[in-house]
């Protein structure tokens, strides 16, 4: 792949900025392990004269020559340009100097077009992929880069093919702006694809390339044929089903396509309901039915969060799956392999049990550096028996390292009964190279699923016996940790100054929001000399970390835990998540107003229930409810910073407007309502 080629040129920059010596180097050898359609003799990068810019691409054995389109190459007949309209025009433009401006653009434009080019955590489910540490992939039909994007990140070289030479050009263009020097994008098809056989450890046929194999009946199984040939001796191949007009017969005629292709085996993954964020996916373990299980994971898994995920839930959790269950999802992929036995691969780890595990993928969250989570439950009885969680960024270590102190410390810290509600922190381990931990799997449903599969008109009740759990559990958890301490300015500055300074200078604010938040530093003075307890905070306190097992209360999720914290944070955060659930909201931050009317207006079950659980979680505490004037909002504009600064999903400003809209109303802080009552 790296041999001397006759032809030697510059690579060409990407358009609008000049790529580093090292992506330039790294981009030369992806150029040049690129192989003739026609000969499958390697090509020759050609120049004018040496140092000047690349024109084509040539094989000197057979004398035919390619273009280079900007930093492209184009293995397709030339057609003309087709004038892109709407949002799309703006990827079709794309200026690398101002790529954070474009995906703002593109975001106030079109945020469905925006999470189909940019989120990556739609690809969650990448690893349950077979990937060697030094993979190379081949991503066909790959649109506008987001998977083979999100693959390079793991893999030593990732080729991403598409027959519109636009998305091509876009792909390189992320390539530079995003610093994936091992991603390179391609203009070409199926019958000229210019790579040498057994090249390829994994080959992804995304849906616009699987709906054109499935078009073309004629030409289906040689291209088929011809991504086999490309895949490495234990290779494989990774497809999506198409579904409706022009699908081959279905999954079932996908199977025999792949097993006429000399495929041993194909393995599902299963999007579930809401796999437009593809946010859960399953793997069955050889010979479990597919019905068997979805049932399995709507008893124990982690339940879809959209209308349709939860009526699937429902019908699975009160009628045994019919044999055809498989064909009320909306979408299907499979993945192939010449070999006829392999555990699920996430799995193949010594340290993990053996057995013919199934697997559920969890989306861990809306940012590129947070954990996936695998459910690993038995084909035979669909019982749960492991969780996996797996941090996505190979690089950083620090959220499975911190997790693990956290618990570790917790158990020299809490009483056994409470140590019996937090997982147990057991040894790290790698999955694929990506640190990771592994924790027992608790049987319980989450709080947010408990309201949401509850009829609306029981919701108020079943919310408020919720909270009641949940702030008991926490009263209990915080005194357990709290260390008393007289608040200086120095623990103020810490705890409060930062946060708010950190916003203020990293966010663009309209003067108002920066008066409301310099206001807020200024109202933190009211603890300065106080005595006040610090306790260990969870940090993600929300409806989705609650578990209730039985009677009893489990928390998971501790990646976000902090020891020397204020108190009443997690509590407003179980109140705040519950709040927008049982408003209807789904957990959109947004929806502030309605949440803040619902949890204090002193109105309704639940509000009283609120009014309740947080007069005894200060009593238990020793701490002044009005105090909440401060910490409420300053619980909104630290989960801003944490998308800001960690997880930099671009949902920061959606949290600081949450934090906003409670100082706009401080008539909703429990304090003030109480105060109003006459309390």
């Amino acid at each position: 792949m790296g041999q001397n080629v006759p032809y030697l040129g510059t690579v060409p920059e990407a358009d609008g900025r000049r790529a580093t010596p090292g992506v330039v180097s790294a981009r030369r050898r992806l150029l040049e392990g690129l192989s003739c359609p026609a000969c499958g003799r390697l090509l020759a990068v050609v120049a004018p004269a040496p140092g000047r810019k690349v024109l084509s691409l040539g094989c000197p054995p057979c004398g035919r020559r390619w273009p280079l389109h900007g930093s492209t190459p184009v293995f397709v007949p030339p057609a003309a340009p087709r004038l892109a309209s709407g949002p799309a025009a703006l990827l079709h433009a794309v200026d690398i100097e101002r790529w954070d401006d474009l995906r703002h653009s593109l975001e106030r434009a079109d945020h469905h077009l925006y999470a189909d080019v940019f989120d990556r955590g739609r690809d969650d489910w990448r690893f349950l992929l077979p990937l060697p540490p030094a993979a190379r992939i081949l991503v066909m039909g790959a649109g506008w880069g987001r998977l083979a994007a999100s693959l390079a990140g793991g893999a030593a070289c990732v080729y991403a093919v598409d027959a519109d030479p636009a998305r091509a050009r876009f792909i390189n263009a992320r390539a530079v702006a995003e610093g994936a020097a091992n991603l390179l994008g391609i203009a070409a098809v199926p019958p000229a694809l210019p790579f040498a056989d057994a090249e390829f450890d994994l080959i992804v046929i995304e849906p616009d390339a699987a709906r054109a194999i499935a078009r073309d009946s004629r030409r289906r199984l040689a291209d088929l044929l011809r991504s086999r040939s490309l895949l490495a001796r234990d290779g494989e191949l990774l497809v999506r089903c198409p579904r409706g007009r022009g699908a081959p017969g279905g999954i079932g005629r996908w199977r025999r396509l792949l097993a006429e292709c000399g495929f041993a085996r194909a393995d599902d993954l299963a999007a579930l309901p809401d796999a437009a964020s593809a946010s859960h996916v399953l793997q069955t373990a050889p010979g479990t039915p597919l019905g068997k299980a979805l049932g399995a994971c709507a008893r124990h898994g982690l339940p879809p969060e959209t209308r349709w995920g939860r009526a699937l839930g429902w019908t699975c959790r009160h009628i045994p799956p019919l044999p055809g269950a498989g064909r009320a999802l909306p979408g299907h992929w499979l993945l192939a392999a010449r070999s006829d036995a392999r555990a699920p691969s996430v799995l193949a780890q010594p340290s993990l049990p053996s057995g013919p595990w199934s697997v559920l993928a969890e989306r861990g969250g809306p940012h590129p550096n947070a954990r996936a989570r695998f459910l690993a439950f038995d084909g035979d009885h669909g019982r749960p028996h492991f969780l996996v969680k797996v941090v996505r960024d190979a690089g950083d270590s620090s959220a499975a390292d911190r997790e693990f102190a956290v618990l570790e410390k917790l158990r020299h810290t809490l009483s056994p009964e409470l140590l019996a509600s937090v997982p147990a922190p057991l040894g790290r381990f790698l999955v694929h190279h990506h640190p990771a931990m592994a924790e027992g799997f608790l049987e319980g449903c989450r709080f947010g699923t408990i309201l949401r599969t509850t009829s609306r008109g029981r919701r108020p009740a079943v919310a408020a016996d919720l909270l009641a759990r949940g702030i008991h559990w926490l009263a209990r958890f915080h005194q357990e940790t709290r260390r008393d301490v007289v608040v200086t300015r120095e623990i103020l500055d810490r705890l409060v100054r930062c946060e708010v300074q950190a916003l203020l200078e990293r966010l663009p604010l309209a003067p108002r929001e920066r008066g409301l938040l310099a206001g807020l530093a200024t109202d933190a003075e009211m603890l300065l000399g106080e005595r006040l307890p610090l306790v260990c905070a969870h940090g993600d306190g929300g409806a989705g970390s609650f578990l209730l097992d039985g009677s009893s209360v489990r928390v998971v999720g501790w990646d976000l835990a902090l020891f020397d914290q204020l108190p009443l944070g997690d509590a407003y955060d179980l109140i705040y998540s519950l709040a927008l659930a049982l408003g209807g909201a789904d957990g959109d931050p947004q929806d502030a107003g309605g949440a803040l009317a619902v949890a204090f207006g002193g109105q309704g079950v639940f509000s009283q229930a609120v009014s309740l659980a947080l007069h005894g979680y200060c009593a238990r505490l020793g701490i002044r409810t009005e105090w909440g004037r401060v910490i409420l909002p300053l619980q909104m504009a630290r989960k801003a910073r944490l998308h800001c600064e960690r997880f930099r999903s671009g949902a920061e400003h959606r949290w600081l407007a949450a934090g906003i809209r409670y100082l706009d109303y401080p008539l909703d802080y429990p304090a003030a309502t109480a105060a109003l009552r006459g309390e």
